[in-house]
């Protein structure tokens, strides 16, 4: 296991909002989870400055591809699908002005940041680092994963949670286009799985008052995955109040007949069945938690369940 899981210039307890979920600085710095949040030298390009979203489209596209250029006909692709090559070419022209403005309406702009050709395409050059949070999020993601194989689980559950604060909302989500589709859903399954991995973790470390958040939040994007109702039954119980564990249970079955026609799977009846016999566990200090409102996919929230300390990313230039 390498020896130091998170690099030193990165801190683990990100902000909510884009402004500490990208520190300030020299360079580009991007926040693509959530609405898209665009700062150079930690000054933020306001809404008013992209004349198009096909300019902020094309700035993802090149921030997601920064180590090399990408093509014309590339960009061209997946921007302008179905147009005819004159009027591809045309829009694509415009839209490259466009985002060469929107990048250039910051202070200072002009000597950090530039939409360069070359080899036959086109790439983002700065003289400082461009950061993005998706790479941060992908990094705490592996390094957590690699301390819950070590069994070291405060530490993942540091930084499975630090990944979780981090996921703002859906990747780009203020944009519409079939390329982004792909994007979003990879980094969503990495958010549901990071959320059940953070889950299984605190009530391995006995803290059920800390997993219900986490199974709720899951719960919202994914109503009818059972194995995280279970582990919310069981967060519940171990809290101490079995009321919670009764009204939740037929919270589900009642969801389940009305939106899926099916019953509980025979794990999770066999787990209430075993909950409802068993004494609960004395509540926590925190107090029981409030029971979940459950409701059919679709109706999803991914907003964090905390705000703590700024995060400074420190990633590749």
């Amino acid at each position: 296991m390498r020896g130091s899981p998170v690099d030193p210039g990165l801190t683990t307890t990100p902000a909510t909002g884009p402004e500490g979920a990208l520190a300030t600085g020299t360079g580009l710095q991007v926040a693509l989870l959530g609405p898209l949040d665009v700062r150079v030298n930690g000054v933020r390009i306001s809404d008013r400055a992209w004349r198009t979203s096909k300019a902020s489209e094309l700035l993802v596209l090149l921030v997601l591809d920064r180590d090399r250029a990408v093509s014309r006909d590339a960009l061209i692709e997946a921007l302008w699908p179905d147009s005819d090559l004159g009027s591809a070419v045309s829009n694509f022209h415009f839209t490259l002005h466009s985002l060469r403005k929107a990048l250039s309406s910051a202070p200072g702009a002009a000597d950090s940041v530039a939409v360069v050709r070359r080899d036959r395409g086109y790439q983002l050059v700065t003289p400082g680092r461009i950061a993005a949070d998706v790479d941060l999020f992908r990094l705490l993601m592996r390094e957590a994963q690699d301390f819950q194989r070590y069994a070291r689980i405060d530490d993942a559950a540091r930084l499975f949670r630090a990944a979780t604060l981090l996921y703002r909302g859906d990747f780009a989500a203020d944009l519409q286009n079939a390329w982004l589709r792909p994007h979003r859903e990879e980094l969503t399954r990495q958010l549901l799985s990071a959320l059940r991995q953070l889950a299984e973790i605190e009530l391995e470390r006995g803290d059920p008052l800390a997993a219900v958040p986490v199974c709720e939040r899951f719960l919202r994007d994914e109503p009818y995955d059972e194995n995280v109702h279970r582990l919310l039954l069981r967060a519940y119980h171990e809290a101490g109040d079995q009321g919670l564990v009764t009204r939740h249970y037929q919270a589900l079955v009642a969801l389940l007949r009305r939106e899926l026609n099916e019953e509980p799977e025979a794990a999770t009846v066999h787990l209430y069945e075993r909950l409802r016999a068993g004494a609960p566990r004395r509540p926590g200090h925190r107090g029981a938690p409030a029971p979940l409102r459950l409701a059919p996919a679709g109706a999803s929230d991914r907003s964090p369940v905390a705000t703590p300390a700024p995060l400074r990313l420190g990633m590749r230039g």
